[in-house]
């Protein structure tokens, strides 16, 4: 097997996660000099490792050669876990989906319903697989040990406690297995394939049926001690309110997720309020029901959705003014295109980050979509798959 020396680590972690490389912009960036850097590059592209992709434009001299990852070099699964389904996919290194499958469950999920869609949706990629992958990455909800590879905790699911993820698919699949936090996962994909790609500093705020903060620094993430950090939901937004399934009152996650918004609609319309929201077959409101409602003019809905997006507007710049990031990228629902809601979130953060910090942070809204912890996962793969090709 191919070993990478320690310059041409250096090299390929620098171009995975910089949005444009030279050879002259490693060697300022990596402290090397330029022909140190030629030479490890020019093993790097013998290697198949790296392409040249054209040229930059010059004012002047020598026109410097665009480095890029060859995305046909290596392939990875990756798997997102969340309180809907899993999503997978297998992606090239360039971050391209090849391949993608998706899991919805119908009813409530189960310790075996898990793990069941897990093998299928894994089963399913690996068959569409143009070449075996270096492994599998599996971004999951809820609270992970990362270095065992262990899910300590699924929300709502009773049965699901410390479950050995990564073993079991190792032992299922015969293949390297990672195991992250799914919103870790998403901000993993934003530091190398999305808006986070080339940038130092980042907060990444992601809503889905649960609310997390991916936080990089020098452009790597951090994790914390435990390795569960961001757990923005669960930051405390008000004094008592509901009762959140974490054990305690006034989270995040009960004034301004979707639970949450939902729950307030379904609330005011059994009291007889006024609105003109969709009802799924069920008799239960959806919230892209409520969101679709609200940017109509429903009066109960946009009400709902503004209220809740204020405490997000709010909570988001005191992350601002606590970590002074260059940008923070919005994902999940929120990047779902909810006009309504992201107005507000835009306008309370302005009027609440600190003037300070107000010209250098900008608020942009994720482009990667549904795959993104898919995504991530698989990006995971990647780091440890040149990890362990760095020679010892």
């Amino acid at each position: 097997m191919f070993s990478l020396l320690p310059r041409q680590y250096e090299i390929v972690e620098f171009t995975r996660r910089a949005a444009h490389v030279t050879r002259p912009l490693l060697a300022r960036r990596l402290s090397l000099s330029l022909p140190t850097v030629s030479v490890a590059v020019r093993g790097l592209v013998d290697a198949g490792i790296l392409s040249e992709d054209g040229y930059v434009e010059s004012s002047g001299g020598r026109r410097a050669r665009i480095l890029t990852m060859n995305p046909g070099f290596v392939r990875s699964v990756g798997l997102s876990v969340n309180m809907s389904g899993v999503c997978g996919i297998v992606a090239d290194l360039g971050g391209a989906p090849l391949a993608q499958e998706r899991f919805e469950w119908g009813t409530e999920a189960s310790r075996d319903t898990i793990l069941s869609s897990l093998y299928e949706v894994t089963d399913a990629l690996l068959a569409a697989a143009d070449e075996p992958p270096a492994g599998i990455g599996v971004g999951i909800t809820g609270l992970v040990q990362r270095e065992d590879g262990v899910s300590l905790r699924f929300p709502h699911v009773e049965d699901w406690k410390e479950v050995p993820v990564a073993a079991l698919l190792s032992e299922r699949f015969s293949l390297p297995v990672y195991v992250d936090n799914d919103v870790n996962a998403s901000t993993m994909a934003e530091i190398s394939f999305g808006k986070g790609r080339g940038v130092d500093d980042f907060l990444y705020v992601f809503v889905g049926k649960g609310i997390g903060l991916g936080i990089v620094v020098d452009a790597h993430l951090y994790r914390g001690f435990s390795g569960n950090a961001g757990e923005l939901g669960h930051v405390s937004a008000t004094d008592g309110g509901v009762l959140c399934h974490c054990g305690n009152y006034g989270c995040l996650e009960t004034v301004a997720g979707p639970e949450a918004i939902v729950r307030e609609v379904q609330q005011a319309i059994a009291g007889a309020a006024l609105s003109t929201v969709e009802t799924a077959e069920d008799g239960t409101v959806r919230i892209g029901a409520v969101l679709q409602a609200a940017e109509a003019g429903d009066r109960l809905c946009e009400n709902v959705v503004v209220r809740a997006a204020e405490h997000m507007g709010r909570m988001i710049a005191n992350m601002a003014n606590l970590f002074d990031p260059q940008v923070v990228i919005l994902g999940g629902l929120l990047s779902g295109g909810s006009s309504r809601m992201m107005e507000t979130i835009r306008r309370v953060f302005d009027s609440r980050v600190l003037p300070h910090i107000a010209p250098t942070v900008e608020l942009q809204v994720s482009e990667l979509g549904e795959v993104s912890g898919a995504l991530g996962a698989a990006d995971v793969v990647f780091e440890n798959y040149f990890e362990d090709l760095r020679a010892r």
